[in-house]
Order: structure tokens, then sequence, then C-alpha cells
């Protein structure tokens, strides 16, 4: 499902120009570790032959190191943002027990420029 998803979505570059929008793709991976998030971004990459970026939000300090850091992305790219979740200071991440690390989840949030 994804591969067809992936394949239309390289096909349409004319309809995206067509209507003027940006051609890009984005998904949200979420899961607890070691589920294959990072392996399933790994073999998109490859099955398209787009370069990877990761990009670590703890570094953005305002919106130009964003814009900065953006540009300086390929066209042919998938860019990675790891923990998200952590990355955004969300409230409420642990119960009333602590923390578990089996009920953690980590989030990936990529987009890929073509």
């Amino acid at each position: 499902m994804l591969l067809e998803d992936l394949n239309l979505f390289l096909g349409r570059k004319e309809y995206y120009k067509r209507v003027g929008k940006a051609w890009k793709r984005g998904y949200l991976l979420y899961g607890p570790p070691g589920t294959g998030k990072s392996s399933l971004i790994a073999a998109m990459a490859n099955y398209l032959r787009f370069d990877i970026y990761d990009l670590d939000l703890k570094e953005v300090q305002c919106n130009s190191d964003l814009r900065r850091l953006l540009i300086g992305t390929g066209s042919k790219s998938i860019l990675v943002i790891e923990d998200i979740d952590c990355s955004l200071q969300l409230h409420n991440r642990e119960d009333a027990h602590g923390t578990n690390d089996d009920d953690k989840v980590n989030f990936f949030l990529f987009k890929y420029n073509i």
C-alpha cells in the first residue's frame, strides 16, 4: 500500500504544478522503539533514491534557524524529525506511577521533496 502511494505521488508532478500546490508528501510514523520506523524510512529513501536529512528540533532556536536548515536540504530528500513529541515538550507524558519504557511512543515526522 505504501509503495502504491509513493508511485502514485511520483507520477503526479504535473498535477501538483497545474493546481499550484507544492509537490511534497508527508507521513507520521509512531510506535514503541524498535518497531521499524527508521528502517522503513531507510527503505523508502533507498527505493526512491533520495537523501535523508535528520532535523534535530533542539538545535532550532528561531524561525530563521529552521529556514536555514530547510533550505540546505536537497530537492530529492526525506526530512526526518525524530521524537517530535519530546521536542514539543508535551505535558502529561508520565502517569501517576512514573514512566514505563514499554509504554513510551516515539514519533517520526518526515516529508520528501522532489
